[in-house]
């Protein structure tokens, strides 16, 4: 007799974005999130670099970023503050419809989020503050229409007079009081590549001596140590965009299918994980008690395969049940964190998103007397083992291992 290994895919598709990643500005896009960071620079001058100014050529452009700076300062204990200031120059209507209103994401049971300043200046120096009026503290939508994700919540602005021509600046903090993992931290960051940006820089600040997994795809940051604290320094800029559609006379480049998955890992990578190992346990911490079936899975378990005699068939039961019948929520793992809900709470609700649906399907896999257990894995790209991090999945699919 031997060993196969039986996997059970609940989903496509999990997560709508990667975990603590800011959302950056697209030209494609008619609305603008973002999260944030910390250095103590809401007042920091945000004038474009003359000579990158001059080098962009953005005329044609909806919008120009001419600031994107992302700050972090990281407590030993994990805790963080995080502060985002961005300048962008509105250019056309498409522009005013992208940034005429801003949603800003958190998590309220991790997060605290303030709006530090949001105001536009007119090509004539008039400036225009959005007042606390302006500003909505809102349940996200997920939540409304899925109560269990209560926590997920959205600061919505409507930018006051916002016409083209103007600039447009923010500045928002979150301070992360709950780690999402006890001592640990970690982020990931893309660098802004389909639009104009003319300076995009990201500051990490962690305590002097604090031990980091590291990736930078390009180029590494500027590193200084000073008063008990180290800081990581990486910057960005886009002065052209390049065509989509080749010129004439000219060859195609690769297709968005052909890039290779190693091609997809961001450009910046880090963590206080030391080993995957790290990882494993305490996601395994997260999800055990949940996963542990109570009288009610037991009870659904039986009855879904009363009349079944082998595993397979067992197995394969509970799934139709799991994965057709409940209603699947997708929620970003970064802000719906990583536990799940208990099983019965999902067998009682008819909705979650993978993990919930997952842990609904161990329990009862669980209850019928097999083992299951949790995949962590990315649907769109390839592991970088050199970087143990949550960051680095987005989706669970469930694993059962079967005699045959």
């Amino acid at each position: 007799m031997r060993s196969s290994a039986f996997f059970v895919v609940l989903l496509t598709a999990c997560f709508a974005a990667a975990p603590q990643l800011p959302a950056k500005p697209d030209a494609n896009k008619a609305s603008h999130e973002s999260p944030s960071q910390d250095e103590k620079k809401a007042q920091t001058p945000l004038a474009p670099p003359p000579a990158a100014e001059k080098a962009a050529d953005s005329s044609q452009q909806a919008f120009v970023i001419e600031k994107y700076l992302t700050t972090i300062r990281v407590e030993n204990d994990a805790t963080s503050e995080r502060e985002q200031i961005t300048r962008i120059r509105v250019q056309t209507q498409a522009g005013v419809q992208a940034f005429g209103q801003l949603h800003f994401p958190y998590n309220g049971a991790n997060d605290k989020i303030e709006i530090v300043s949001v105001k536009v200046t007119k090509p004539n120096g008039a400036v225009t503050q959005a007042g606390a009026d302006a500003v909505q503290d809102l349940t996200a939508p997920v939540a409304r229409e899925a109560p269990i994700y209560s926590d997920l919540h959205q600061k919505d602005i409507v930018v006051p007079g916002l016409a083209a021509g103007d600039t447009l600046e923010y500045d928002f903090r979150v301070r992360e009081f709950e780690p999402l993992a006890p001592g640990q931290f970690w982020w990931e960051q893309q660098f802004i590549d389909k639009v104009i940006v003319l300076d995009e820089q990201l500051q990490v600040d962690v305590p002097a001596g604090r031990a980091l997994k590291m990736r930078s795809k390009e180029s590494q940051p500027q590193v200084t140590t000073a008063a008990g604290r180290t800081i990581y320094l990486w910057k960005n800029s886009v002065l052209k965009i390049e065509d989509e559609e080749p010129s004439p006379g000219k060859k195609n480049k690769k297709k968005k299918k052909d890039v290779d998955p190693d091609e997809e890992i961001p450009d910046v990578q880090l963590s206080t994980f030391q080993s995957w190992d790290e990882v494993g346990r305490w996601y395994s911490g997260l999800e055990r008690e949940r996963v542990k079936p109570d009288g009610t899975i037991r009870a659904k378990a039986k009855e879904l395969t009363a009349s079944l005699q082998s595993e397979s068939e067992k197995i394969e039961a509970l799934y139709d049940f799991v994965a057709p019948r409940y209603r699947y929520v997708g929620i970003s793992f970064g802000v719906g964190r990583f536990q799940p809900h208990s099983a019965a709470d999902v067998l009682n609700n008819g909705y979650g998103d993978c993990k919930d649906k997952h842990t609904l399907l161990a329990s009862l896999v669980k209850a019928g007397g097999l083992d299951a257990y949790p995949v962590l894995i990315h649907h769109a790209r390839k592991l970088d083992e050199s970087v143990p991090s949550p960051a680095q999945f987005a989706h669970v699919i469930n694993f059962v291992p079967l005699n045959i």
